[in-house]
């Protein structure tokens, strides 16, 4: 995503993401935060979120990102 900036388009479905349930084993989604977290700090602190989530706000809506327009549409297409 961050080749990408500041351009960054999120189509979401009816799925909430790939998240930590504390349920069966969770250990590769659990490396994956922590790899995350040693490029990006502030992902270290969304671990009760959902990877499609942080990758919203790391794409659109951390303030470190200067967002100049931001459009939202909910609905079927």
């Amino acid at each position: 995503m961050q080749a990408c900036r500041p351009f960054f388009i999120c189509m979401l479905g009816e799925r909430y993401g790939w998240h930590l349930t504390g349920e069966g084993d969770e250990s590769l989604l659990e490396k994956t935060f922590d790899i995350g977290a040693k490029h990006y700090p502030w992902v270290g602190s969304q671990r009760n979120r959902s990877v499609t989530e942080i990758e919203i706000l790391g794409g659109a809506l951390n303030e470190d990102i200067q967002v100049r327009t931001l459009v939202r549409c909910w609905g079927a297409l």
